[in-house]
């Protein structure tokens, strides 16, 4: 993966988080709250002039509206994003008043499946097994798979990819934070702002400058490309002498008498 590639997919995903956070940051600083419920991939949408929003309200409201006396809304399909808070509270046969803390876990387990490929507890197929890992307090995901976007050695001299990936982690490990610990949607917005403009460039391909050869060419990395034959840098004209290959006739040879 090229290196413009690597830092254009931090940039649509760090525009993504920001897009969802300040959703989240509007509903969470209403009066009352009002509580999303179910975050998760497919309620993240785009329009067609690249504005991320935040949709599918229909377990949503505020948390005045809310009763301890109204009938549980069942966890059918939404397991793999709950909190184990609410988790806890159902068990106990207590109606869980859902929370801001709650909608920040849910965030965090989006981060993971965006970033990973991962559905949350992904190696429970069943719900009774993920509710049972809720409950044990096990995370949804192994932190390490978070690695957006894709490791390469171009990767390695691109600034803002592997600082992507680093603010990804820190995200996700904080949203699924006991719910007394966890950042609100503000906070987190804060910190991506903060990362963002660490990093920030005038141009997406304002980047480090290439590893050059003897020949103050350009080094490319046999392992990145199947054109390199063992020992040979490519532009390297004795290389390609060591071949048996004759330099390339001058272009304005060619078109010498054309009119």
């Amino acid at each position: 993966m090229s290196v413009v590639i690597c830092v254009i997919i931090s940039s649509m995903v760090e525009a993504l988080i920001e897009g969802v956070l300040n959703g989240l940051v509007y509903l969470h600083n209403q009066e009352p709250p009002i509580i999303h419920r179910d975050i998760n991939p497919s309620k993240i949408f785009a329009t067609l002039n690249g504005t991320i929003k935040l949709g599918e309200f229909g377990l949503a409201g505020s948390m005045l509206n809310f009763s301890r006396h109204l009938p549980a809304v069942s966890f059918a399909g939404l397991v793999r994003g709950i909190s184990p808070e609410e988790v806890a509270l159902r068990t106990e046969r207590k109606q869980s008043v859902p929370s801001t803390q709650s909608d920040i876990w849910s965030f965090g387990c989006t981060l993971f499946e965006i970033s990973t490929g991962r559905l949350p507890y992904h190696k429970y197929k069943y719900d009774e097994l993920i509710l049972r890992a809720l409950l044990a307090k096990e995370l949804p995901g192994d932190i390490e798979q978070v690695t957006l976007p894709l490791q390469s050695t171009a990767l390695d001299m691109a600034q803002r990819a592997p600082s992507c990936a680093d603010l990804l982690r820190t995200m996700i490990i904080k949203c699924w934070a006991n719910a007394a610990d966890r950042p609100s949607s503000r906070d987190l917005l804060e910190m991506l702002n903060h990362k963002s403009s660490e990093h920030d460039t005038t141009s997406m391909y304002d980047l480090p400058p290439l590893p050059m050869d003897d020949l103050g060419k350009p080094w490319v990395d046999k392992e990145n490309t199947e054109l390199v034959a063992e020992g040979v840098r490519l532009g390297d004209p004795k290389s390609q002498t060591n071949r048996g290959e004759s330099e390339p006739e001058p272009m304005s040879k060619g078109l010498e008498g054309t009119s």
